[in-house]
């Protein structure tokens, strides 16, 4: 299923907040924390502890995180391939 980032206005490459993630992740995707971490590089707990608002969302994660959940439902790109936030 394509989501499209638009439905979701909070949702932005620096800008990620838990509830946009369960939401994506759980509802539309319907991926366990183990799936999405496989996706993007990261361990289920970790993912675990952002939805639960215990650890911040980095932003090149959040960039990964982003593409796989709305972009395509597709592995995220390589790390270092990954769109970061420009410097403020």
């Amino acid at each position: 299923m394509r989501v499209s980032i638009r439905s979701f206005p909070s949702l932005s490459q620096d800008l990620l907040t838990r509830a946009d993630l369960h939401l994506l992740r759980d509802e539309y995707r319907g991926w366990s924390y183990r799936e999405l971490g496989r996706r993007v590089g990261v361990s289920a707990a970790l993912l675990c502890r952002i939805e639960k608002g215990e650890r911040r969302i980095p932003p090149p994660l959040a960039a990964r995180l982003i593409w796989a959940l709305c972009v395509d439902g597709g592995d995220a790109p390589p790390r270092e391939a990954a769109p970061t936030a420009p410097a403020p």
